[in-house]
């Protein structure tokens, strides 16, 4: 892994950290499968995501579903933030994933504008 990505990664995972305790997004159940110092391997049961994918090595994931969730859709809809940000990176290519609250479904969510972000 490139260090920009290392730094990106441990950025993010700082910035969802911080959300968590400040507890005004929501966060969703998880296991703790396994806990060394502060890093945690936790099992998450299927929830709604709005993700999105990109061969870039750059942050723009994190804008382009921000951009979802604070009215970048058909209904001009603000959705909440919610903790934690799932990141994957494999093959040169890197995903992100933005957990929806869980007041939502699949049909109450408003439908993306962007192409990239998928429900």
């Amino acid at each position: 892994m490139q260090p920009k990505n290392i730094a990106l990664y441990l950025i993010l995972i700082l910035l969802a950290s911080l959300g968590a305790v400040g507890a005004s997004e929501e966060n969703p159940p998880f296991k703790l499968i396994l806990k060394d110092g502060p890093f945690e391997v936790r099992y998450y049961p299927q929830m709604i995501v709005a993700s999105a994918v990109t061969k870039e090595s750059d942050n723009s994931l994190f804008r382009t579903l921000a951009g979802y969730i604070f009215g970048g859709n058909k209904s001009e809809k603000r959705i909440p933030m919610t903790a934690p940000v799932f990141m994957k990176s494999k093959a040169g290519q890197s995903w992100m994933m933005f957990f929806m609250p869980s007041n939502y479904t699949l049909e109450s969510l408003p439908k993306p504008l962007n192409p990239k972000v998928k429900l």
